[in-house]
Protein backbone atom coordinates (compact mmCIF):
# COMPACT_ATOMS: atom_id res chain seq x y z
CA UNK A 1 0.00 0.00 0.00
CA UNK A 2 3.16 2.05 0.40
CA UNK A 3 3.14 4.80 -2.56
CA UNK A 4 -0.47 4.48 -3.18
CA UNK A 5 -3.12 7.90 -3.01
CA UNK A 6 -5.66 6.47 -0.56
CA UNK A 7 -7.98 9.49 -1.49
CA UNK A 8 -8.03 8.66 -5.25
CA UNK A 9 -11.49 8.59 -6.14
CA UNK A 10 -13.13 9.45 -3.07
CA UNK A 11 -16.16 11.48 -3.19
CA UNK A 12 -16.93 14.69 -1.03
CA UNK A 13 -19.76 13.74 1.40
CA UNK A 14 -22.72 15.46 0.32
CA UNK A 15 -20.38 17.20 -2.49
CA UNK A 16 -20.39 16.82 -6.12
CA UNK A 17 -16.77 16.95 -6.89
CA UNK A 18 -14.16 13.93 -5.59
CA UNK A 19 -11.16 15.56 -3.41
CA UNK A 20 -8.72 17.69 -5.15
CA UNK A 21 -5.23 16.19 -6.36
CA UNK A 22 -2.39 16.44 -4.54
CA UNK A 23 -4.43 15.71 -1.21
CA UNK A 24 -2.08 14.75 1.58
CA UNK A 25 1.32 16.65 0.39
CA UNK A 26 -0.91 20.13 -0.32
CA UNK A 27 -2.62 19.54 3.26
CA UNK A 28 0.29 18.80 4.83
CA UNK A 29 2.42 22.57 3.11
CA UNK A 30 -0.84 24.17 4.15
CA UNK A 31 -0.67 22.88 7.75
CA UNK A 32 3.17 23.93 7.85
CA UNK A 33 2.94 27.39 6.61
CA UNK A 34 0.24 28.43 8.49
CA UNK A 35 1.63 27.04 12.16
CA UNK A 36 4.72 28.62 10.74
CA UNK A 37 3.29 31.78 10.46
CA UNK A 38 1.02 31.76 13.44
CA UNK A 39 3.55 32.74 16.22
CA UNK A 40 4.22 36.18 13.93
CA UNK A 41 0.31 37.23 12.95
CA UNK A 42 -0.30 36.27 16.99
CA UNK A 43 2.04 38.38 18.14
CA UNK A 44 0.65 41.80 15.05
CA UNK A 45 -2.54 41.15 16.21
CA UNK A 46 -1.44 41.36 20.21
CA UNK A 47 0.35 44.77 19.09
CA UNK A 48 -2.32 46.11 17.43
CA UNK A 49 -4.90 45.03 19.80
CA UNK A 50 -3.38 46.11 23.08
CA UNK A 51 -3.63 50.43 21.98
CA UNK A 52 -7.63 49.44 21.42
CA UNK A 53 -7.63 47.53 24.25
CA UNK A 54 -6.50 50.27 26.54
CA UNK A 55 -8.60 52.88 24.39
CA UNK A 56 -11.88 50.52 25.61
CA UNK A 57 -10.52 50.59 28.95
CA UNK A 58 -10.35 54.03 29.34
CA UNK A 59 -13.55 55.15 27.56
CA UNK A 60 -15.38 52.40 30.02
CA UNK A 61 -13.13 54.38 32.94
CA UNK A 62 -14.54 57.92 31.99
CA UNK A 63 -18.06 56.22 31.42
CA UNK A 64 -17.91 55.27 34.68
CA UNK A 65 -16.65 58.34 36.63
CA UNK A 66 -19.08 60.30 34.82
CA UNK A 67 -21.77 57.87 35.97
CA UNK A 68 -20.78 58.46 39.72
CA UNK A 69 -20.53 62.38 39.31
CA UNK A 70 -24.05 61.57 38.15
CA UNK A 71 -25.13 59.87 40.66
CA UNK A 72 -24.02 62.08 42.76
CA UNK A 73 -25.71 65.38 41.64
CA UNK A 74 -28.94 63.37 41.92
CA UNK A 75 -28.44 61.85 45.10
CA UNK A 76 -27.49 66.02 46.45
CA UNK A 77 -30.68 67.37 44.79
CA UNK A 78 -33.17 64.49 46.48
CA UNK A 79 -31.37 65.80 49.63
CA UNK A 80 -32.24 68.89 49.16
CA UNK A 81 -35.72 67.79 47.84
CA UNK A 82 -35.84 65.98 51.06
CA UNK A 83 -35.16 68.41 53.97
CA UNK A 84 -36.93 70.65 52.16
CA UNK A 85 -40.32 68.76 52.14
CA UNK A 86 -39.15 67.95 56.66
CA UNK A 87 -38.77 71.87 57.08
CA UNK A 88 -42.17 72.24 54.94
CA UNK A 89 -44.20 69.58 57.51
CA UNK A 90 -42.23 70.56 60.65
CA UNK A 91 -43.62 74.24 59.63
CA UNK A 92 -47.41 72.74 59.29
CA UNK A 93 -47.06 70.52 62.50
CA UNK A 94 -45.73 73.22 64.25
CA UNK A 95 -48.75 76.44 62.96
CA UNK A 96 -51.53 73.48 63.37
CA UNK A 97 -50.71 73.18 67.38
CA UNK A 98 -50.59 76.80 67.83
CA UNK A 99 -53.54 78.39 69.57
CA UNK A 100 -54.96 81.80 69.23
CA UNK A 101 -54.94 84.38 71.90
CA UNK A 102 -58.24 83.33 72.81
CA UNK A 103 -58.42 80.22 72.54
CA UNK A 104 -55.91 79.41 74.65
CA UNK A 105 -57.67 81.52 77.22
CA UNK A 106 -60.67 80.03 76.83
CA UNK A 107 -59.22 76.32 77.14
CA UNK A 108 -57.62 77.63 80.72
CA UNK A 109 -61.22 78.72 81.55
CA UNK A 110 -62.00 75.80 80.77
CA UNK A 111 -59.97 74.05 82.76
CA UNK A 112 -60.47 75.74 85.57
CA UNK A 113 -64.26 75.42 85.85
CA UNK A 114 -63.09 71.67 85.54
CA UNK A 115 -60.78 71.39 88.51
CA UNK A 116 -63.36 73.37 90.70
CA UNK A 117 -66.77 70.91 89.38
CA UNK A 118 -64.38 67.45 90.39
CA UNK A 119 -63.37 69.38 93.57
CA UNK A 120 -66.93 70.04 94.30
CA UNK A 121 -68.03 66.56 93.91
CA UNK A 122 -65.00 64.95 95.16
CA UNK A 123 -66.08 66.25 98.39
CA UNK A 124 -68.79 64.88 98.23
CA UNK A 125 -68.03 62.07 96.75
CA UNK A 126 -67.80 58.69 99.42
CA UNK A 127 -63.67 58.12 100.20
CA UNK A 128 -64.63 54.29 100.58
CA UNK A 129 -66.34 51.56 100.09
CA UNK A 130 -67.34 51.72 104.49
CA UNK A 131 -69.14 54.70 103.08
CA UNK A 132 -70.93 53.61 100.58
CA UNK A 133 -72.41 51.25 102.65
CA UNK A 134 -73.13 53.20 105.55
CA UNK A 135 -75.52 55.37 103.50
CA UNK A 136 -77.10 52.62 102.51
Amino acid sequence: MAGKNLFKGAKIKGGKGKIPKGGAGAGFAVGLVVGLAAPVLISALAAAARPAALAAYKAGLRLYERGRETVAQINEIVEDVVAEVRSETQEINADAFELPAEAAEDAADIGERTAAAVGEVGSTAPSSIKDIKRSA
